[in-house]
């Protein structure tokens, strides 16, 4: 499988400078739609919270790979593995950050089914355990009726008592 290239350039405020083309398309805009705004535009509430402590980590020159879900135009996910780079002038100073994304969706849909089956395998091991620990309890409780029968119905049948010999 070959993996596209998507390339995401923000400036220092976090706003985008630069997308090419196919991250754009993966998204669901045009290149216009996208230059000018955050990626905080492009996520949930709870993914904000995490793109901002990725800011902070491209403002104290972190750079690092990590994955990231992305909200399409359609409002479906798109789930990324993204390598930020944080870029400074000459002087320290940040002046943004680039980042090479690889679209990691159908993983995270795989893994997400994976769990789905796991979980309901889990389940269904449960409540059979149950079922077989229940046969079992009824199982020894009529094998000792059945000795105790045995045992009383055999000496009845020899009009013997038990111990008097």
């Amino acid at each position: 499988m070959r993996h596209m290239v998507l390339e995401w350039i923000l400036d220092a405020e976090a706003r985008t400078t630069y997308v090419n083309k196919k991250m754009a398309e993966m998204l669901g805009y045009s290149r216009e739609e996208i230059i000018g705004k955050s990626v905080r535009d492009f996520t949930d509430e709870k993914d904000k919270a995490v793109f901002e402590m990725n800011m902070k980590r491209r403002r104290q020159g972190i750079n690092e790979s990590y994955e990231f879900k992305l909200l399409r135009k359609d409002g479906l996910p798109l789930w990324v593995l993204v390598n930020s780079k944080s870029l400074f002038d000459k002087y320290g100073k940040l002046i943004g950050s680039m980042s090479m994304l690889t679209d990691i969706t159908g993983r995270k849909e795989a893994e997400t089914k994976l769990k789905e089956t796991l979980d309901n395998l889990e389940k269904l091991v449960k409540e059979r355990t149950i079922e077989l620990e229940k046969a079992y309890k009824s199982l020894k409780e009529s094998e000792k009726g059945l000795a105790e029968a045995q045992k009383n119905g055999s000496y009845r049948e020899l009009g013997m008592e038990c111990c008097n010999w």
